[in-house]
């Protein structure tokens, strides 16, 4: 079985110390608490409405590092031009490739090189 984690990207900052500590009744982010029957956007509002928190899941994937692989995370692979963006879909986590189809690569060929907010220029490739 696959662990439910999250990190958070707000005020500029990633937070990966995001944990489910009861599946009913609380998240937690260094000690900031939300019920979860009080719905997901009491958490989600914190004290700088200009930087939304985005809440990433972790795919329960690793790179051929043993590195934790979470949406938004960019993967590189030995075989690919270039690198793509780990996203979750009604089937699972993936990521498109160039002909539109979706794939997870395996573990041996991928390796995450970042994530979409702190090294938005991996994703700029010719």
């Amino acid at each position: 079985m696959r662990n439910i984690k999250f990190r958070a990207w707000f005020s500029g900052k990633m937070h990966d110390d995001l944990i489910i500590i009861d599946a009913v009744h609380c998240l937690s982010l260094k000690g900031i608490g939300c019920p979860l029957n009080a719905g997901i956007a009491d958490f989600l509002s914190h004290d700088d409405p200009s930087s939304p928190m985005v809440l990433m899941q972790y795919t329960g994937l690793h790179d051929k590092n043993g590195k934790e692989i979470y949406e938004g995370d960019i993967l590189g692979f030995d075989y690919y031009k270039h690198p793509m963006v780990v996203e979750y879909k009604e089937w699972g986590f993936g990521c498109k490739e160039d002909d539109g189809t979706w794939a997870m690569p395996n573990e041996e060929y991928r390796e995450v090189l970042g994530n979409i907010y702190e090294n938005p220029e991996l994703l700029k490739h010719e």
